[in-house]
């Protein structure tokens, strides 16, 4: 199927935000698709309740990735780190304890209750089961990262694949020696950047690509020692947008470098990049699309940080998916999937789900499954298949019990909708929908969902320093400040520099940070716009465009022709 030339049917009220969206004849031939089928009788899924950004905030509110404590294994009882916190109720089992074959995840099963609510008996299941304790695989020396494979010698990484000696990195992959990065890959030796591909030796960069050698660039593709540039190509020796000679661009390079401080260049920077045009969205290789940061992508529509889908709705950071919507988050090599986050490589018909992993078909109101298939409301199950609520049943007896659940989902308004919020194993403030979707403790609470106070002790440090008390210059700061905390500027919350970090700092003559890493990764992201798509006009053409920048902001956004004229 496809998601152009979509007409409305619908025009519905958010019963959550009570804003407006719409239902098309495409999302209905999707709805069609996807419903499942018992007995020759298709059990068709209802429009939804919610607005796409809604539907998006409440799957985002069950995904901890930045939060991690130590805790204790409650099968083994040894110290681990954890998603979970230590006063959390759920049990918790590193990766090799959750795959022993010495237990049965089937001792947690349950008989169906038709009394009460599904989504209650499914909440008490997971709350039975141990949940591994983060989600790493294939690395090693990373203990203290978390949604990350094949990563070496790693520090607080988070959501990134194959890295090595790299720290505080986000949504990064191939790349490695590098700090401070987010949605980037291919990158070396580098520092505080987003958004760049095959880049090295960059410093204070974002939205560039083959970039090296450079300080403070924004926009940029295949520049070689530039500083303070943005929307330049194929540029060299060049210092905010000025074109130098190689002898002349190092002296006024070192001669800026020394007279100020790096924080004052940021600054400069921030300003300096905000007066050039944008371009819509950065997007290659699509056909009939919307989204942003995307590539390869065809017959799609509200598609984010995304490569290689077709025929895809409302999804974000999924690859090689076909015939899915409101989906998020791994779906490699998926197909009609519908409101699941974590759904996992090679799943078919993953309706409402979870941190389902590894070929999991035909799975329906479920949460940490792995290589199961025909399973409805369970939890934790390996290789799997005929389960409800974690029991084992015959083909027939499961397809026969499966449409009944339905009826009774259907009579208590359940079965259209995905799991309700507050059944999250976390707080709000500990998943990515409070980045994405901030809100305060009173505004979660009200909208139910749940909020974690728990508060990591104070590291076992020599002393503590404000942040406003380090020295500026990177000389002055003496070896010890690796035994110290240093108390973030902006939450007063404490952090450390490690080693690696400290001979980075000192060897470009760059600054101590003085927020906190999990700041520093926000203040990273305010180079990005959010995961949705606007109606606006080209500033320049003034013809109509999608973009992720909405017409109430202020910078000066172009489509894609009249950008490239102005950049190439």
């Amino acid at each position: 199927m496809s998601f152009i030339n979509e007409k409305v049917v619908e025009e519905k009220n958010c019963r959550k935000c009570s804003a407006i969206f719409h239902v098309t004849d495409k999302d209905l031939e999707f709805y069609k698709k996807v419903s499942p089928v018992f007995d020759w009788k298709k059990y068709q899924i209802p429009n939804p309740t919610l607005c796409p950004k809604c539907r998006k905030q409440r799957r985002f509110a069950y995904r901890n990735e930045n939060k991690i404590y130590k805790n204790t294994s409650s099968i083994s009882w040894k110290e681990t780190i954890s998603v979970y916190h230590p006063e959390s109720i759920y049990k918790i089992a590193d990766v090799d304890e959750w795959y022993w074959d010495s237990w049965s995840w089937f001792d947690f099963w349950t008989d169906i209750d038709f009394s009460t609510s599904i989504f209650e008996q499914v909440d008490a299941l997971i709350k039975k089961i141990p949940h591994i304790w983060r989600y790493i695989t294939e690395s090693s020396n990373s203990d203290y990262c978390n949604a990350c494979a094949h990563v070496r010698d790693c520090y607080l990484c988070f959501n990134s694949d194959r890295l090595e000696k790299c720290y505080y990195c986000y949504t990064t992959n191939s790349s490695e020696k590098s700090f401070d990065m987010s949605f980037s890959k291919n990158i070396e030796n580098s520092y505080f950047w987003v958004n760049l591909i095959w880049c090295h030796t960059t410093f204070y960069c974002a939205n560039s690509e083959w970039c090296s050698e450079s300080w403070f660039l924004s926009n940029c593709l295949n520049c070689k020692s530039c500083f303070m540039c943005s929307n330049l190509t194929n540029k060299e020796y060049c210092i905010e947008n000025k074109q130098y000679s190689k002898e002349e661009y190092l002296k006024k390079k070192d001669e800026i470098l020394k007279s100020n401080s790096i924080k004052n260049l940021y600054q400069d920077f921030i300003e300096f990049q905000a007066d050039f045009p944008r371009r819509a969205t950065i997007s290659k290789h699509i056909q009939d699309t919307t989204g942003d940061n995307i590539s390869g992508v065809k017959d799609s529509q509200n598609i984010f940080d995304s490569f290689e889908v077709e025929s895809c709705k409302n999804c974000w950071y999924v690859f090689h998916a076909k015939d899915c919507m409101d989906y998020d988050i791994y779906g490699d090599y998926s197909e009609l999937v519908y409101e699941g986050i974590m759904v996992g490589t090679n799943a078919y018909r993953a309706l409402f789900s979870i941190a389902n992993w590894n070929d999991s078909n035909n799975i329906l109101y479920s949460f940490m499954m792995n290589a199961c298939s025909d399973c409805f409301a369970c939890a934790g199950l390996k290789n799997a298949q005929y389960c409800i609520l974690n029991k084992q049943y015959t083909k027939e007896q499961y397809e026969e019990l499966v449409p009944k659940i339905i009826k009774h989902m259907e009579s208590l308004w359940e079965w259209w909708e995905f799991f309700p919020v507050h059944m999250s194993p976390f707080g709000y403030n500990e998943t990515i929908a409070h980045e994405y979707f901030p809100m305060s403790k009173k505004e979660a609470i009200k909208a139910w969902y749940n909020w974690a106070d728990y508060e990591a002790p104070f590291p076992n440090v020599e002393k503590t320093i404000p942040a406003n008390k380090l020295p500026e210059n990177i000389s002055d700061i003496p070896d010890d400040i690796l035994n110290w905390a240093i108390e973030c500027e902006i939450t007063k919350k404490p952090f450390r520099i490690t080693k690696q970090e400290l001979d980075l700092y000192r060897k470009y003559n760059l600054w101590i940070p003085k927020k906190h890493p999990d700041e520093r990764r926000l203040e990273r992201m305010q180079f990005r716009n959010p995961i949705n798509c606007f109606s606006r006009k080209c500033d320049k053409c003034k013809k109509e465009i999608q973009s992720s920048y909405s017409e109430k902001r202020k910078e000066t956004v172009y489509c894609e022709e009249c950008y490239n004229k102005e950049v190439y």
